[in-house]
């Protein structure tokens, strides 16, 4: 395992990026390609947008959607006192769910940020099937953990380890009864890389 592989730790934190803090994320994105990470992130470049993926919502706006609707969604189940530990999410939950999304998709629109109206429905309809699969994968999950969400969107403060300052945002921290915690990253995008 070596720095060509993604090994951190043998490469100097000032070639990283030079004083200044990295997320968790950056990190993995030199250890996927260094090359990318240095032109993202040290020279801060970015790719020229193609007119063709204007005509979609982008990815960085769809990421954004989907956290904003789970983290609204998940806010209101605490208020609630829910979940309780090995419930379910009901068709109920799951309407509720979908009605926050279409809430977020009309702000979406109203700025501009949602792509051309010709393709807003096929969007509209995958974007709730994956909420739909999300939650069916959760109940699956917290039913396997026993875990209940507890935080989200937790802000983690400026750490330093092995000489590099990392902060970042931690989507969901769930636990179990006996304290013991999973961290819950949303991913909105391909799944490749994870």
């Amino acid at each position: 395992f070596s720095e060509f592989d993604g090994n951190l730790s043998i490469v100097p934190p000032q070639f990283l990026v030079p004083g200044s803090t990295v997320s968790p994320t950056s990190l993995q994105e030199y250890a996927a390609c260094g090359l990318r990470y240095f032109l993202a992130s040290v020279l801060r470049l970015r790719p020229a947008e193609e007119p063709e993926e204007r005509e979609l919502m982008d990815a960085a706006e769809r990421g954004s959607l989907v956290h904003a609707v789970l983290e609204r969604f998940f806010l209101h189940m605490q208020a609630l006192g829910r979940p309780k530990q090995y419930e379910t999410w009901t068709a109920d939950d799951r309407e509720l769910l979908l009605s926050m999304l279409e809430k977020e998709l009309a702000q979406t629109e109203r700025r501009g940020r949602a792509g051309l109206a010709v393709f807003a429905d096929h969007q509209r309809r995958g974007l709730r099937a994956d909420l739909s699969t999300f939650l069916e994968a959760d109940n699956d999950y917290r039913m396997e953990t026993g875990a209940i969400p507890v935080e989200f969107e937790k802000h983690i403060p400026e750490t330093e380890v092995a000489g590099l300052k990392l902060r970042g945002v931690v989507d969901r921290i769930d636990q179990d009864e006996n304290g013991k915690a999973w961290v819950v990253d949303y991913k909105t995008g391909s799944a490749d890389p994870y």
